[in-house]
């Protein structure tokens, strides 16, 4: 049975609405015939999924005399493969389903509270998450008023772990341009009675005050509409300070402490890292000047037109000139003249000048002092071996330096990705240190369904690449039907590729090379695949396509927190 949506007295439409139905063309190949109509209620919406706060937030289990309970999924104990994971391999994008938990064995469970519907009613979330819910809020299917008894799930999601296995889609359309979500916070909440759905009256509304750690104002609020599948913007979110209705006072010195700890503690935590950086910095930086010590030079073809001399030269005194074999020296200084050959000179010394190659050759007879620059040069098949004997020798050179270069450009980037993350973990850590410091993210809610908090963000532009993904022993990995997935560490972000061509190279593969990403995606073969790629160290094949080699992921995952713990690791 189809369900139909009605809106009475919509509000009037924001310009972000207004641009996000531009696309005609989409609205025309959306619209799907009505086969029979059951009711015209303004309550009866599909279901959509809550989005909840990004932080994970103190639990507190009170919700002033409702009946809590917890209903935890259970794990199975096998790697994560397609039995037990995914729809199956004949879905396609265009008939998968719109939600889809990527691993049915870590789906994040339901909190459930019985409430009595005839009166006021305040659950406390485990999270600190309160919600309001006035008396006679409910109705069933058909507009009738609910009584007794009524079972309110909830949940909420809040980090890049909780979005992935949600499954539920973390990117936005607007006028044709697909974004993707960096969430502050997430919530899913239904209502139910003897395992009947039932639905919020009309002219009733429930009240989210959503626990957050992320004080910033620039998230907007959306709903997620399951039949057509898309997320609608609701305006700008709200913020409730937990002092809101008091004056406005200085943070207590508790707070600050609380703060000054939670930023030494990041320090704590990133100084080894980054002590370890600049030490192999440091050791690369030396390799590079010792390599560049021993560069060979390479010798010069005798000149003809040039004066020339023999010298006996000691090669422990010029280990240079030992590449010289039958070496001549050929005078670069133009007041060398032919009569000084028909000299015998008391002294001849050679010692070196500050241009490299070059000598001055001191000669003396009797008072008679002469100084002239003068460079080794070979003739002939003397200077053909010692060419060919330095060509080798350049190039093994030029190997070792141009690899001990890149090594430390891969390194600085490490060390800068490592120190920008601590910045902005302890920039959050001051916004918000403790508790007392947390924000409520709030949402007026008409339906139940999916909320989310959100600022909507395009693909990172700094690398457009074709990449190839393998797995260690080099064989394609496809992640055609559940998508690869991106994120960065220290931002909130889940970045969402996928590859119509159903093989191992997704083309315009966009990335920021200079972060610290996490790569990872369930595979057509059912496996989770995982790469936590530093800055710098991606490789290319014929200076064009992306290498990604994947790590297959044999541990069964349970839960959000044993993805969290491969992601931390």
């Amino acid at each position: 049975m189809n369900k139909r949506k009605t809106t009475i007295d919509r509000p009037k439409l924001s310009s972000e609405e207004i641009l996000a139905t531009k696309n005609f063309g989409a609205v025309l190949s959306g619209i799907t015939k009505i086969v029979k109509p059951v009711y015209k209620q303004p309550w009866f919406l599909s279901s959509v999924v809550v989005a909840t706060a990004a932080v994970v937030t103190v639990v507190i289990m009170h919700n002033n005399g409702a009946t809590n309970t917890e209903n935890f999924a259970i794990a199975e104990k096998k790697p994560v493969s397609v039995s037990n994971t995914i729809a199956g391999k004949s879905d396609t994008l265009k008939n998968a389903p719109f939600i889809k938990p990527p691993i049915k064995a870590a789906v994040i469970p339901y909190s459930k509270y019985e409430v009595n519907s005839g009166v006021n009613n305040q659950i406390t979330h485990k999270s600190g998450t309160k919600i309001n819910i006035p008396p006679s809020a409910f109705v069933d299917s058909a507009g009738n008023p609910i009584t007794g008894e009524v079972e309110i799930r909830y949940r909420e999601f809040h980090d890049i772990g909780d979005l992935f296995l949600s499954g539920i889609p973390m990117t936005y359309d607007s006028a044709g341009h697909q974004y993707h979500f960096e969430s502050a916070g997430m919530i899913d909440i239904k209502g139910f009675q003897n395992d009947k759905e039932v639905f919020i009256a009309p002219g009733k509304k429930l009240s989210v005050e959503m626990k957050s750690e992320d004080k910033r104002d620039k998230f907007n609020s959306y709903a997620l509409d399951t039949v057509k599948k898309k997320w609608n913007y609701l305006g700008k979110n709200k913020i409730k300070k937990p002092d809101a209705g008091h004056s406005k006072t200085h943070p207590s010195d508790s707070v600050m402490s609380a703060s000054a700890k939670a930023v030494n503690k990041i320090k704590q935590d990133f100084t080894p890292k980054i002590e370890k950086a600049l030490t192999e910095i440091e050791g690369v930086r030396r390799d590079v000047a010792s390599i560049e010590k021993s560069k060979p030079i390479a010798p010069v073809k005798t000149d003809a037109k040039k004066y020339h001399f023999n010298l006996d030269v000691k090669a422990n005194e010029y280990p240079e000139l030992a590449l010289y074999k039958d070496v001549q020296f050929e005078v670069v200084d133009d007041r060398f003249k032919s009569s000084f050959y028909k000299i015998t000179w008391d002294e001849a010394k050679l010692s070196k000048d500050s241009t490299e190659l070059v000598y001055k050759l001191n000669l003396r007879k009797d008072k008679q002092h002469y100084s002239f620059k003068v460079k080794p040069t070979l003739e002939g098949t003397n200077y053909e071996n010692a060419k060919s004997d330095f060509d080798k020798k350049f190039n093994q050179y030029t190997a070792a330096l141009n690899k001990r270069q890149a090594e430390e450009v891969k390194k600085q980037m490490l060390l800068d990705s490592l120190r920008n993350e601590m910045k902005l973990a302890q920039e959050r850590a001051m916004e918000s240190a403790s508790v007392s410091e947390k924000v409520f993210r709030l949402f007026e809610i008409q339906n139940f369904g999916i909320y989310n908090c959100d600022c909507p963000h395009n693909l990172p532009k700094e690398a457009v690449v074709d990449a190839r993904f393998i797995d260690e022993n080099g064989n394609a990995v496809n992640f055609s039907y559940q998508g690869l997935c991106l994120a960065e560490r220290g931002v909130n972000k889940l970045y969402k590729y996928y590859n119509p061509t159903q093989n191992s190279i997704l083309k315009d593969f966009r990335f920021n090379p200079k972060a610290r990403n996490i790569i990872w995606g369930i595979a057509s073969d059912g496996y989770l695949y995982m790469l936590k790629q530093e800055p710098g160290t991606y490789s290319y094949e014929n200076n064009k396509e992306l290498i990604i080699k994947l790590s297959k992921i044999d541990k069964s995952i349970k839960s959000s927190a044993d993805l969290k713990q491969l992601f931390n690791s």
